[in-house]
Formats: structure tokens, sequence, C-alpha cells
């Protein structure tokens, strides 16, 4: 009977252990699913910014400063770093919006 009651908890806690492991995606997996667009801001009309000739739409996309503080996408201007975070789908995740950079 003591053998029983030793094993059952120690059941509990490996299914505990493998559940929580099966739930949280291991490192590094969902930013394979992502690319990086890095570059200055060349021009800004309503919510779209031009990067190295391309525009982006940046409406409804969550913004951030490296520190992890929350901006908005009117804040961007010219000459500020971003980082888009686009997923496979070329739908855009988040910005990291960089303060303006010197000359």
């Amino acid at each position: 009977m003591e053998g029983r009651i030793r094993i059952v908890p120690m059941i509990a806690v490996l299914m505990f252990v493998l559940g929580s492991v099966a739930i949280f995606p291991r490192t590094g997996e969902a930013a394979a699913h992502l690319r990086v667009v890095t570059g200055i801001v060349a021009g800004v009309s309503g919510n779209s910014v031009s990067i190295e000739g391309k525009s982006y739409d940046l409406k409804g996309i969550p913004a951030f400063h490296p520190s992890g503080r929350r901006l908005e996408v009117s804040g961007i201007v010219r000459g500020m770093k971003v980082d888009l975070y686009i997923q496979k789908n070329n739908r855009i995740n988040s910005v990291v919006v960089y303060d303006p950079m010197v000359e």
C-alpha cells in the first residue's frame, strides 16, 4: 500500500511537467515564423511609412520603444530607425521604433 501512495504523486507531477512542456513553444520557434525589416524611415504618409523604397501600412499595428514602452504609430517621423516584424503571411506583427538617427 505504501508503494502506491508514493507512486501516485510522482505520476501526477510527471503528468504536470509533461503537460507544461507541451503547452509552451520551444525557444526560437516563434521567432522562426517572423522576418525582420530594419531601416530608416524615409517618409511618412498617414499610417504608412516608407523604408528603402517600399511602403508599409502600420494601421492598427502595435509599436514599441526598445525599452518596451508602448508608442503610437502616429509618432513615427522621418529619420527614425524601425524594425518591422513580419509574419510569413506578410502581415506586420509589431514595430520597434528607435529614436531619430543623428546625421
